[in-house]
């Protein structure tokens, strides 16, 4: 990211002259002068910057410095600094302010503060010179800078799909390796950066989230994966660089990886006495595949049984069992649970196809005469005489007519007429190409009828003349020709539609035999006798 805040390093031009004593401008805060011997005149020369809006320049101070405290041996000054200050010009991008004070020559102690309007010190510095009489002594000091309590920052710079939450306090939504950025600024707000970075370790409240190179600016966190409760951690930078210090750390970030949730798939309609596959998948709290083997799920259901108790998910988070459905039509409900995480999913069974052993076939009635009505009733069930209430069709042989069908629930009627001709019809009823089940019907003929009059023709008719006698023929329903034969030749018979004929030849007894198409017979038997009387 870009930081708009100032390094550190500080270039310090002392500059010994000859042994004299030098007095402070009188620009400058008062101090007292020192006294010690042999002294030499040194010159500070300091460049506060700019915030620069591109980024961050090397050399230089923190660019809200507005005084720098010098000392070295037993000299102690504040010098103000800033534009329109004692001892400063503004130059190309900053202020240039230059100080002259009066040091002691030898080896010296320097002490460098920059410090801003409230006085805080913004960076610092500490270390061992010698001042060498009688020549120019120049000075590279690094100013490290000073972190202040609470204002720097932690914060993850990678896998942003899957980090929430506003700044200080993050959710990952899975564990594994996340990047972090650290960020110590100073009392101004000023973001410090090498080469005046401190020393500094990031420390976790939790060892489940454990850091890689702490000590660097751009440590790694590995978070734990989710679990069924969520778990959390404080990431912070001790002041004292100690894990044990945990008040006023200089920057500090809650993170936290939600529990993680079980979605569960079961199909919705199930067939009765079936089996089923049941599926539970681990999801991160932003419903992520949480791809993690190994972990236990317990299944159950309301309705049914499961084909195991429990199962193990596999390299994709699933685990898997089937559900063995009632054989009862109904409704259920499976629950998977693991490590305290539950999940629920409900089905309904279903009939299952129909089936030829418990679905029945019943014409009633079951025998006709020729042309007349009856009804074929289907009634079909499941293997497990569950109702099933798809529509069947019916076929039937020999002619027979088949109606439209009412249902009522799984029941369904389908009225028939028989064929004009006698026959034993077969129904089929069937659910799409699968037999269910079949029927007989039994169809017949009227009865053939041979009438002498209005009356049925009697067993024996006796001729009482030579003249022909003549019968009525009739059957109900037939459509057919009619035969007839005589026994022998004492009478002839002959038919002419529905009108039997016969005539007397000679005398004697003679059988009668009426026939249809469909065998049906009427016997009856014919006398003549006759007188022959001879006169001499």
């Amino acid at each position: 990211m870009t930081r708009t805040n100032a390094a550190l390093l500080l270039t310090a031009l002392l500059l010994a002259s000859c042994s004299q004593q030098a007095s402070l401008p009188s620009d400058t805060p008062s101090a007292s002068p020192v006294t010690e011997n042999p002294t030499g005149t040194a010159t500070v020369r300091v460049f506060i910057p700019n915030v620069a809006p591109q980024g961050l320049r090397p050399q230089y101070l923190p660019g809200t410095t507005t005084g720098l405290r010098v000392r070295l041996g037993t000299f102690d000054q504040t010098f103000p600094v800033g534009a329109g200050q004692a001892g400063c010009e503004a130059v190309t991008g900053g202020v240039t302010c230059t100080f002259t004070l009066t040091v002691p020559a030898g080896e010296q102690t320097l002490r460098l503060d920059a410090l801003d309007a409230a006085n805080h010190v913004l960076s610092t510095a500490s270390q061992s010179v010698t001042v060498v009489k009688g020549q120019n002594n120049a000075f590279n000091v690094l100013l490290t800078g000073v972190p202040a309590a609470g204002a720097g920052s932690l914060g993850v710079t990678s896998r942003p799909d899957e980090v929430t939450g506003p700044a200080g306090n993050l959710t990952l939504d899975r564990g594994g390796a996340f990047s972090l950025s650290v960020a110590l600024r100073d009392a101004s707000g000023q973001t410090i950066i090498n080469p005046g970075l401190p020393a500094f370790k990031v420390c976790s409240s939790n060892a489940g989230f454990s850091l890689t190179n702490p000590t660097t600016e751009t440590p790694t966190l590995t978070a734990p994966e989710p679990t069924g409760t969520t778990q959390s951690a404080t990431l912070y930078v001790p002041a004292d660089g100690n894990c044990a210090t945990t008040a006023g750390p200089l920057a500090s970030v809650n993170v936290s990886v939600p529990a993680f949730h079980l979605a569960l798939s079961v199909p919705a309609s199930v067939v009765a006495g079936s089996s089923a596959v049941t599926s539970a998948q681990l999801r991160t709290a932003l419903d992520n595949v949480l791809n993690i083997a190994g972990r236990t799920v317990a299944f159950s259901t309301s309705a049914g049984s499961m084909s195991a108790a429990s199962a193990t998910t596999d390299a994709t988070g699933q685990a898997s069992v089937n559900l063995i459905a009632p054989a009862s039509v109904t409704t259920g409900t499976v629950t998977a649970s693991s490590d305290g995480v539950t999940a629920n999913a409900s089905f309904t069974t279903t009939a299952g196809t129909a089936d030829d052993t418990t679905s029945t076939v019943v014409v009633s009635p079951d025998a006709v005469k020729v042309g007349q009505t009856s009804a074929v009733t289907v009634t079909l069930k499941d293997a497990n005489g569950n109702p099933v209430t798809t529509t069947p069709t019916l076929s039937a042989t020999d002619g027979a007519v088949i109606g439209t069908p009412t249902a009522s629930g799984n029941i369904f009627t389908f009225p028939v007429t028989a064929p004009a001709t006698p026959a034993t019809v077969v129904f089929t009823a069937k659910v799409g190409s699968s037999v269910v089940g079949t029927g007989n019907l039994a169809v017949t003929p009227y009865a053939l009828l041979v009438r002498d009059g209005v009356n049925p023709v009697v067993a024996q008719y006796d001729f009482t003349s030579a003249a022909p006698k003549t019968f009525a023929v009739s059957e109900q329903g037939y459509a057919g020709a009619f035969t007839v034969q005589a026994s022998n030749t004492n009478v002839t018979a002959s038919l002419s539609g529905g009108t039997l004929t016969v005539t007397p030849v000679r005398a004697g007894l003679t059988t009668i035999k009426v026939q249809d198409a469909y065998g049906q017979e009427v016997t009856f038997d014919v006398s003549v006798t006759t007188v022959s009387i001879t006169v001499y």
